[in-house]
């Protein structure tokens, strides 16, 4: 997805939300009996309480995840989600949950859902990017990814996953080049600086030869019939990132 179509996408962020947590309580057995209720009057106390209760859900359910207990951590999340819709941090942790055992559509959903709800926050949709990656489809991974810089060009995740994206695809421009440059003023992790540095080095001398292979603009629109088979190095699976504990 490209910027201006991701754009498209959030225009009518209430009714998106409420469309795709729709289609995934159905995979997730979230929605309860359909019976017809008669409109009330909102009540923001109880809406401000529910909020609350949600964020003590995920709490719980990321002290569960760190326990080793995934199922239970699952359920919480599950239950945040459905007792106040709109916390993003349920929706990103419950995705990752989903990926992580393999329902890769409904963890697809759960990360759309929210990066509309925090839209700000690079995490879901490097998430995304991390779940198309995981399944070998680079190109689609490389959009997610150039999706989450746009929300903060300095998100390391984003940054070393992007980047390593391009070097095994073979291509890179000045935007790469920039990227990378961005990347070493914050890498501490020896293995990344290394990679880096090497990655540096050979766009420096693409770029110089006048062989960079795309403009970042090309890149954002060019077709997903590619579908490259090469594996990360070792070391450099990605893996979806948690919201850290709400405070």
């Amino acid at each position: 997805m490209n910027g201006s179509a991701w754009k498209k996408f959030a225009c009518c962020r209430p009714a998106r939300v409420a469309a795709l947590a729709l289609a995934l309580a159905a995979g997730l057995g979230l929605a309860g009996c359909r019976t017809y209720r008669a409109p009330v009057a909102p009540d923001f106390s109880q809406e401000m309480a529910d909020r609350a209760a949600a964020i003590d859900l995920v709490r719980a359910g990321q002290r569960l995840e760190y326990a080793g207990k995934e199922a239970l951590a699952e359920d919480k999340y599950r239950q945040a989600v459905n007792l106040y819709r709109e916390t993003p941090s349920a929706w990103n942790n419950l995705g990752r949950l989903l990926m992580k055992r393999g329902a890769n559509e409904e963890a697809r959903v759960a990360f759309l859902i929210s990066a509309e709800l925090s839209p700000r926050d690079p995490m879901p949709l490097y998430n995304l990017g991390a779940l198309w990656d995981n399944m070998g489809y680079l190109d689609d991974a490389g959009r997610w990814y150039e999706e989450a810089l746009s929300r903060d060009e300095n998100f390391q995740p984003a940054l070393r996953r992007s980047i390593l994206v391009d070097q095994m695809l073979r291509r890179g421009n000045e935007v790469t080049a920039r990227r990378v440059q961005r990347a070493l003023l914050q890498e501490t992790d020896p293995w990344w600086i290394e990679r880096l540095q090497r990655e540096r080095v050979r766009l420096a001398e693409e770029l110089r030869a006048g062989r960079g292979r795309r403009g970042e603009d090309d890149y954002l629109k060019r077709p997903t019939d590619e579908r490259p088979a090469g594996l990360p190095p070792f070391g450099t699976d990605p893996g979806p990132l948690a919201e850290p504990l709400p405070r």
